[in-house]
């Protein structure tokens, strides 16, 4: 909103601090300039082929999970009810107020946070281990990533029929102290198969719980106001921005196995808060209970 008041582009200025961060890896020692990539998912992708046709310094570019503007685009021309008039802005306004009101909610949100701060402290310090540390080529980091990525992928469609059925926190506890587990384990855990096993299977609990926390928020709103309870959840994940520097203070003093150990602290803490959580049951437990009745 800043950026539009003084009447700069946001996309525009995504794109500029993207060929500012070239600017940087051309300046490396270990990085050949020749040999520069770019890839990002979603909006990220948009930011790939953007930057790959304004800055010949990308050599190649990669954009992913743009499939969604197919669908969109798919959706549209599929027949059914005309979608309902806008609310007025009065009874939005009311409705955000009772969304503030909610505890659950504003446990939700906070537990997100927390959630992101952990696991922003382990992601971004992870590829730097693997790289720097333990001196894997390239190629062997981004596999361990894309492995983590791809476990992710594969479970959230089962954590998410699993807390369609058993509920949201049934499954969420346990993912998130999973996650806190493997993070933990990271600052112990040996170069071979122990690490694969713990980088994958992180990744298997890391992914889907995002998009359970937002299912959570909107079970809890219970219909009100969803784009904004989806919008909470994403901006929690914001104060996860800072985990890194601070995370990065303590690898200065201590060493790099402080971020996993302090990325796991936090997401212990996560699952802590999350524990007396009372959340409604899901639409799917609503109607098994009506069936039953």
């Amino acid at each position: 909103a800043q950026a539009e008041l003084r009447l700069q582009s946001i996309f525009g200025l995504q794109t500029w601090n993207s060929m500012r961060l070239v600017d940087h890896l051309e300046g490396r020692a270990d990085v050949d300039s020749s040999r520069i990539g770019v890839t990002g998912g979603s909006g990220g992708g948009t930011q790939s082929f953007m930057l790959a046709a304004l800055d010949e310094r990308v050599r190649v570019a990669f954009p992913a999970v743009m499939v969604g503007v197919i669908i969109w685009g798919m959706m549209r021309s599929l027949p059914g009810k005309k979608a309902p008039e806008t609310t007025s802005s009065r009874a939005y306004f009311s409705e955000i107020k009772a969304l503030v009101r909610n505890p659950v909610i504003l446990l939700l949100v906070l537990t997100a946070a927390i959630r992101a701060a952990g696991e922003s402290a382990v992601g971004g310090f992870l590829p730097v281990y693997l790289r720097e540390d333990l001196d894997f080529s390239p190629g062997r980091v981004a596999l361990y990533l894309a492995l983590s990525q791809a476990a992710g992928v594969i479970t959230q469609p089962v954590m998410g029929h699993l807390s369609d059925k058993w509920g949201r926190k049934t499954v969420m506890v346990p993912g998130v102290a999973a996650v806190a587990v493997l993070s933990l384990a990271l600052s112990v855990a040996d170069t071979g198969a122990q690490l694969t096993a713990i980088v994958v299977a992180k990744g298997a609990f890391s992914f889907p719980l995002h998009h359970i926390f937002i299912a959570s928020a909107i079970d809890a709103a219970r219909g009100q106001v969803q784009s904004t309870v989806v919008a909470l959840i994403y901006g929690a994940g914001f104060l996860g921005t800072f985990s890194p520097y601070i995370a990065g203070l303590l690898v200065d003093e201590f060493g790099i196995h402080s971020a996993f150990l302090y990325g796991g602290a936090v997401s212990v803490l996560a699952t802590v808060v999350l524990i007396p959580l009372r959340l409604p049951r899901t639409a799917r437990q609503l109607e098994e209970a009506s069936v039953s009745k």
